[in-house]
């Protein structure tokens, strides 16, 4: 844009007193115009710019965007234009309407019509001419954007108006008070210096700004002693001032130190800092609130631009949460809060950050990136590929790769009016890639070289250096085998629809898509690729995302990953043109400054992208730019003269212009580095201390590193050097002395009887109080220590100074050694570098411990008894002197009865409620640390229990509270009981009103107690105990994005794709413009969907949409018999129809099947049961039955929806329950269960009545509840078991036997088994279902139901064993509070059952004796409307808990527990309501099982490995199935199947031999597909004792 757009900046700035001014000229010329059409309308755009204005509805046209630097302390007043000639374009024109951004996750293009006020008003527009958009603090220099409009639209004549502009950008000088750091290293000051100047539009005044801050350049520019350790070994890598730090763990920092090895020997001194210390050593609400308090400590002593590598995923090194939404309604996170210090984030204090992005103002003082990796594995992953791609660890023949690029884009948007597709930026990405040359190129592109009218603008110009986009395609680029022929590509960028675990690949128009599995079969090796994208979510690193399969794929994949952990905006295709300019153009290198380049501030989103974009990767990495070069280096040494050595380094093929860097290194004694710029000779001389290697490496850009070694060694007799001292951790207090007791090392051959050491040093702050100490027989090659130690003394007036700073205090050790032939001192020296720090101490809290009257208010003739508390930084105690000073007259003493606490004598003319004003002042033996004034009769603001909130996961227990009056400060005090002993967490008084405390223990209970601060310190009474517990893990957490669709039913699951792993099926309704919907959902364990159905990777899309109400859940089954679940959907009103889907797509769609749809004319408020209701029939298809809620019957469906039977009509009315549908008899023909408002009505599955009509009757109940069946007596025969659902207490459970009678204790008599009915009016109330299962494991079925306040559970007896009291439960008078329903299932993994459930927002697990399972309750975001569900989702043999809710969300936890009674409201898949032991569902074998694995009646499907039927046998029932899958395998080796039913698909192996048979049963089959195998060698298959194979 510079070339074609007149820019004249008057840059002899003027002053007038403080003010300055930027003045400068805009001129735009005809020929800058380029001009196309769009549905009409006119797109009009400056030739190499894409700003235009935003306003929606509004013309679009286009804006020149400007950046400048101003003084670091200045503040900008405003920024005016004047027109000076104006020319107009010729002919008329209708602008195109500015449309909002479109987000790339959002496929709905709906066009916005111009405004009218606009487009027929009688003012040109825009109406102003220049506006300040951003004004930021980048690196230590503020930077000033500025739009400016020089092209108008006048409605009234309709012509495009050029006009030249003349702008003034005006600030005050000095009126911002600004901090700045005490020091900068020259070289990160150098890569800001360049960055920043190509930022801005006036380069010249960089240098001019840089000399703002009093700082001092240093060329030697690490390290971090822990406090806890007890001996400090001098280290010169040590003492180096940062350039790039490392924020891990403990268990992780092995694994980064090979990083920071290599940073080192580089010549980037580095350091690893432990969050640990962190969590010591720094103050605030959360662990991220320390680390940004920690970093900005690091700029305040280093400097700006420090490279920071948070070393792991967010369950290590924690992001931000934020709140600003937008999009979705769901929390993100972003790491650039650690490197803004300026914004708070949380302007309010609340919990809640970045809820304006105002809050944000897109400040930078480091570069982050992040290795996203939760193990040693990983990180061992992550450092080797930035080794292997620092060192380009490839065949020199293929180091070209670093030329090719890779781009892929898609369509973003789809126009149902003018039915065509939006771009994403293809055809500005193919201009701006081959204006670069150099480049090697290949673009994927939708309708690539296509001239259709489906998409704007035509697509043939890109010259043949392509193809379509294609998932295959984009997958075999990445893998360096695909069609381009290029091999591996460098660069990839990616512009699409996106989520975290997927990257489309033309998701809108084709329903393509790369997902993280994908990514980690990729094999591209030693080839690592640096991969950009604009879409949305897909750096989303809270979540599995698929960057982060890029990154920690040990085969392949990427070294680093920028992207979005938020939403992504189609217009932002250009921050690949910044990257790409940045990188070739400007000799931007450093990948941590190259993301901030990307990040150009936009007219229209200044604020959002430095939120949302994200380096998953090594910041300080250099990116190759160039096919690198091979060093011609001359490295010599000359010979040890006098103990010296000198190395001489040329380099001869160093381009004009650039750097190289030299870093020489040995061991611990020598760091030191040199930049050369030239062909010339460059010397380093050196005297080693001792015998080691010096090694030598050089780095410039675009070369391969140069390394060499030489081993050198010392001449002299002797060695004495400084190896340790101990009880020393390195820090020396300021205003103390230090003892110091220093080890010596001999390295000579010889024993050295007698030494003497003295110690010096150059700091004006250090006295030597010990200079001298002997030593005595120091061995060859061991470390003596001295006959006492050395003391020193650092004054009260030094300033606190680490060893890795340009001042730091340095020890000088000369060592005097005796000859004990010849009597004779040889002098050896040494030096060790020591931090001098403060204590810091700061008054946190002052407290009234008592008054005389007890109530702790101070009044006349009182003594009032005060304490105080403190806070050390570093970890440094000090020696804290407290003075307490009267400053009213009304106290007549003060007196210290012991360290910290006073006694206040008041005076007995003391006015109550007057001012009682002290003076506190707090001393480091005499040195002044803090001081307050206090009034100690100010009323302060007691806790309001009210206000105060918690929240847990599975790492925190979160506290947060709303203002509780005039007090800002608050105290947060733990204890691990009720009645304990509490401390406060926090050091100094929490500012915010939030706390997340995050050491603490899994599933430990723990106690909190908060209290408000006066702003001088002064401390309230502590509030009541607070518990709070850590929860089990969220595994996975979606939202339903569009429209606020919520879950009104219950939490269901079945294994939909038979993989062994079971989805989440559920439907989700809502409303839209007053019309009701719905939408199907399959989620896999993922999270990922199985279809796409909109086109948008990013959306939570859905299996299938309904523009009516579904509140039934959906069932999930194999109706036919052949291996292919289907879905069945009832719909809530009778205007509409029962509708099947296919789990396959057969016909290539990319959308999921639907196999048939049936009008019933009946609604269903439950789910459908699923099942064979008569397998003599041979079939082997399941029927579809359900209750028509309205009293319209039972209504029954065959396999291909056609109406069986209708049953029952008019036997009840307006039932909300579910039916259960069991064999009651034996007789291998099932029964359905229904219930009545007074009755229980039973039908063979013909529709006969079965033994009477009705079944069972209680006059005076209300039995609409849903009924289950089991064998609770255990007595060979089942029951049904049905509690009743009336508003009066108590509400009774009937267990009724086949003979109508009922068992004891659930008869309903007086003493009979019964609980509370939730707190409803008579007639409301939708249902109380019941439960069974072995709860206490003595092998018999309990019954277990919640009611309003209470869950119970009953022997088979009817013999109250469980009753708890939980107040709140089931008290909303909602319709729906009565659907929940106890689940028993294991969830803490002690083998024992437990009863589980939710009620509104919160999850309950309870014991068989009725205390709580620890963890529990648990928060849920949402209602729970219905039951919750528990099932082994993942196959890893662990339960899940999953629970949906009325926000939309979908959240599983992982729990420790295995074994579920009964895990789902209906008991299985086929929601038949009925209880058999082990389960009813499918089993799906993955691997290898034998007749054991499978034995009971479920049906069997083995998708992979081989089930093997041995001598045992498998005897199979009526109606049971084994299935064969491709891939699959049935051996029948020796073994018998009776009552076999087998299909064998298409793919699947069945083999019978050494005597094997199948005996195929009366009701069964032995069916094959083509393309299955049969092998049969010695073996047979029977039926009706007959031979058929």
């Amino acid at each position: 844009m510079k070339r074609l757009i007149n820019c004249l900046l008057l840059l002899s700035i003027i002053f007038i007193g403080a003010r300055a001014q930027i003045t400068g000229l805009v001129t735009i010329n005809k020929a800058d115009i380029r001009l196309s059409e769009r549905d009409g309308y006119d797109i009009i755009r400056l030739a190499g710019s894409d700003d235009v204005t935003r306003q929606v509805g509004a013309p679009e046209l286009p804006v020149v965007v400007k950046t400048y630097v101003i003084p670091l302390d200045g503040k900008p007043t405003g920024v005016d234009a004047t027109v000076g000639s104006s020319t107009a374009l010729d002919g008329e024109y209708m602008p195109y309407p500015a449309q909002p951004p479109l987000p790339v996750g959002n496929a709905d293009t709906a066009f916005v019509e111009p405004c009218d006020s606009i487009y027929n008003g009688a003012d040109r527009y825009p109406a102003k001419r220049a506006e300040i958009v951003s004004d930021r603090i980048y690196m230590g220099y503020r930077l000033v954007t500025i739009c400016l409009y020089p092209i108008e639209y006048d409605p009234v004549t309709k012509k495009i108006y050029l006009s030249d502009l003349s702008f003034n950008l005006t600030y005050q000088a000095g009126a911002v008070e600004v901090k700045r750091p005490l020091k900068q290293g020259s070289h990160r000051a150098t890569i800001i210096k360049k960055a920043v100047k190509s930022m801005v539009d006036n380069p010249q005044d960089v240098d001019l700004y840089s000399g703002d801050a009093p700082v001092k350049t240093m060329s030697r520019d690490i390290g971090s002693i822990k406090p806890e350790i007890v001996k400090y070994i001098p280290n010169v890598i040590n003492e180096q001032i940062p350039d790039y730090i490392i924020i891990t763990n403990t268990e992780l920092m092995s694994s980064f130190q090979r990083l920071a090895d290599w940073k080192i020997q580089k010549g980037i001194p580095a350091i690893i800092k432990d969050l640990n210390e962190i969590k010591q050593e720094y103050t605030g609400s959360d662990l991220p609130e320390k680390i940004r308090a920690y970093l900005q400590d690091c700029w305040n002593r280093w400097g700006e631009g420090l490279f920071v590598l948070l070393g792991g995923d967010v369950n290590i090194v924690p992001s931000r949460v934020y709140d600003h939404v937008f999009v979705d309604r769901t929390k993100h996170v972003s790491d650039a809060y650690y490197s803004d210090f300026e914004s708070t984030w949380n302007d309010d204090g609340n919990n809640l950050f970045l809820e304006n992005l105002s809050e944000a103002e897109g400040n930078r003082h480091c570069f982050i990136g992040r290795a996203p990796v939760e193990n040693k594995n990983e990180a061992k992953v992550f450092v080797d590929k930035v080794l292997a791609y620092e060192k380009l660890s490839v065949p020199a023949a293929s180091r070209n790769y670093i030329m090719n690029h890779l781009v892929a884009a898609a369509y973003i948007g789809y126009s149902e009016d003018s039915d065509r597709y939006s771009e994403g930026g293809q055809a500005s990405l193919d201009g701006k890639l081959s204006s670069f040359g150099q480049i090697k190129k290949w673009c994927l592109f939708d309708h690539y070289n296509c001239d259709c009218g489906k998409h704007y603008p035509k697509t043939t110009h890109y010259n043949n250096a392509g193809k379509q986009l294609t998932r295959n395609d984009f997958l075999s680029e990445l893998d360096g085998k695909g069609m381009s022929g290029m091999g591996y590509h460098h660069i990839v960028y990616h512009m699409d629809h996106s989520s975290p675990r997927a990257m489309g690949t033309s998701s809108l128009y084709k329903r393509e898509s790369i997902s993280a599995d994908d990514v980690d079969k990729l094999t591209n090796g030693n080839f690592p690729q640096i991969v950009i994208s604009g879409g949305c979510s897909s750096a989303e690193f809270n979540n599995d995302c698929i960057a982060e399969h890029f990154l920690n794929n040990p085969s392949g994949g990427a070294v680093a990953f920028i992207g979005n952990s938020n939403v992504g905006f189609s217009g932002e295709y250009t921050q690949y043109e910044n990257f790409l300019r940045s990188l070739y153009n400007e000799d931007i290198m450093n990948l941590g400054v190259l993301l901030d380049k990307i990040l150009k501030v936009k007219s229209y989103i200044p604020k959002s992208p430095f939120v949302r974009l994200h380096l998953l990767g090594d910041p300080e990495m250099p990116v190759w730019s160039d096919t690198p070069k091979t060093f011609d280096v001359n490295v010599t040494r000359w010979s040890a003269i006098s103990n010296t050595y000198r190395f001489n380094v040329r380099i001869n093929n160093l381009p004009e212009g650039e750097e190289a860097l030299v870093c020489f290194k040995k061991d611990n004694e020598c760091y030191y580095k040199m930049v050369i710029s030239d062909n010339e000779f460059h010397t380093f001389a050196y005297s080693p201390k001792i015998t080691g290697t010096m090694t030598i490496t050089v780095t410039a850009r675009n070369f391969i590193l140069y390394e060499k070694s030489f081993k050198i060694a010392t001449d002299l007799v002797g060695d004495f050097s400084i190896a340790e001292i101990v009880n020393f951790n390195g820090k020396a207090k300021i205003g103390a002395r230090t003892s110091l007791n220093i080890g010596i090392k001999n390295t000579s051959v010889q024993n050295a009887p007698y030494v003497v050491a003295t110690l010096s040093s150059s700091s004006p702050y250090i006295t030597v109080t010990k200079p001298e100490v002997e030593y005595t027989n120091i061995g060859s090659n061991e470390v003596g220590f001295g006959k006492s130690s050395f003391e020193i003394l650092v004054s009260e007036d030094a300033p606190e100074v680490m060893r890795n700073e340009w001042n730091a205090a340095c020890l000088y050790l000369s060592i005097a050694n005796t000859d004990s032939i010849n009597n004779m001192s040889k002098i050896f020296a040494d030096t060790v570098k020591i931090d001098l720090v403060s204590a810091n101490m700061r008054i946190s809290t002052v407290k009234i411990l008592s008054t005389t009257d007890g109530d702790n208010i101070p009044e006349p003739g009182e003594i009032v008894t005060m304490g105080l508390d403190r806070f050390s930084e570093h970890g440094i105690l000090g020696f804290p002197k407290w003075s307490v000073t009267p400053i009213s007259s009304d106290i007549e003493n003060v007196s210290c009865p012991s360290f910290g606490v006073y006694k206040i004598k008041v005076s007995n003319s003391y006015k109550l409620g007057a001012p009682l004003n002290l003076k506190v002042l707090l001393k480091d033996v005499s040195i002044k640390q803090d001081s307050i004034t206090v009034d100690i009769a100010k009323a302060v603001t007691s806790i309001n229990d009210a206000k105060v909130h918690t929240s847990s996961t599975e790492r925190t227990i979160s506290f947060y509270w709303d203002k509780m009056g005039s007090e800002s400060k608050y105290n947060i005090y733990r204890s691990t009981s009720p009645n304990g002993v509490y401390e406060k967490l926090n050091k100094m008084p929490l500012t915010t009103r939030y706390y997340e405390d995050a050491d603490v223990g899994v599933r430990t209970p723990y106690y909190y107690k908060l209290s408000a601060l006066t702003d001088d310190n002064l401390e309230g009474d502590l509030s009541r105990a607070y518990s709070g517990i850590t929860t089990y893990p969220l595994m996975l957490q979606k939202v339903m994005r569009e429209n606020y669709l919520g879950f009104h039913n219950e939490a269901y699951v079945a294994d939909f794709d038979l993989d062994g792993k079971k989805e989440l099926v559920q439907v989700a309704t809502g409303e839209d413009e007053g019309k009701q919907y719905s939408t199907l959902y399959v989620v896999r364990p993922d999270g990922t969907e199985p279809y796409d159905i909109d086109g948008n990777v990013t959306t939570f899309s859905g299996y299938a949409t309904f523009q009516y109400l579904v509140e039934a859940p959906p069932s999930v089954a194999d109706l036919f018999g052949n291996g292919e679940p289907c879905i069945i959907v009832l719909p809530r009103d009778t205007a509409h129809n029962v509708v099947c889907y296919s789990s396959l797509d057969k016909d290539g769609d990319r959308l999921p099947d639907k196999l048939w749809e049936t009008d019933v004319n009946g609604a269903a408020f439950r789910g459908a049961v699923v099942t064979d209701l008569d397998p003599s029939d041979s079939k082997g298809e399941k029927e579809i039955v359900f209750l028509e809620e309205n009293g319209n019957g039972v209504i029954i469906l065959d396999a291909q929806g056609n109406i069986q039977n209708v049953i029952g009509a008019g036997k009840y009315e307006y039932n909300y329950s579910s039916l259960a549908v069991a064999d009651l008899d034996g007789d291998g023909k099932k029964e359905i269960v229904c219930s009545s408002q007074n009755a229980v009505f039973v039908w063979r599955h013909d529709g006969t009545p079965f033994l009477r009509e009705p079944f069972f009757t209680r006059q005076g109940t209300d039995l609409r509840s849903s009924p289950i069946v089991c064998d609770l007596d255990n007595d060979g025969n089942k029951e049904i078991l049905i509690a009743e659902r009336k508003a009066a207490d108590p509400d009774c459970i009937f267990a009724i036997r086949l003979n109508g009678t009922c068992l004891p204790g659930f008869d309903g008599s007086s003493t009979a088994a019964a609980i509370p009915y939730p707190m409803v009016n008579k007639g409301e109330g939708l249902d109380h279902a019941v439960t069974v299962g072995d709860i206490n494991g003595d092998g018999k079925l309990e019954v277990a139901s919640l009611g309003r306040g209470y869950v119970r559970a009953w022997n088979n007896s009817g013999q109250l064993i469980l009753n708890r009291e939980l107040p709140d439960l089931l008290m909303h008078k909602d319709w729906n509070t009565h659907m929940k329903q106890p689940l028993i299932a294991d969830v803490d993994g002690d083998g024992e059952m437990d009863i589980v459930f939710g009620d509104m927002f919160t999850i309950y697990a309870i014991h068989a004796d009725g205390t709580d399972v620890l963890g529990f309750p648990m928060s849920n975001v949402g209602e729970i409307r219905h039951s919750i569900c528990i099932s082994d989702i993942d196959a890893d043999g662990k339960n899940e808990i999953i629970a949906t809710d009325l926000y939309g969300y979908l959240n599983v936890w992982k729990t420790d527990g295995h074994g579920i009674e009964w895990g789902c409201p209906r008991f299985d898949n086929a929601r038949t309501g009925e209880y058999v032991k082990g389960g009813s569902d499918p089993i799906v074998l993955t691997a290898n099982a034998s007749e054991a694995d499978v034995a009971g009646n479920n049906d069997v499907v083995v998708r992979g490995g081989e089930l093997s039927i041995a001598a045992d046998g498998l005897d199979m029932t009526d109606g049971q199935k084994l299935i064969i899958m491709d891939g699959g395998t049935l051996k029948v080796d020796s073994g018998r199947i009776s009552n076999a039913n087998v299909l064998v698909k298409r793919g699947g192996h069945l083999a019978i031999e050494n005597g094997g048979e199948i005996e195929v049963g009366k009701f069964g089959n032995l069916a094959t597909e083509g393309g299955a195998s049969v092998e049969v060698v010695d073996g047979e298959v029977t039926q009706s004792g007959e031979t058929v194979r």
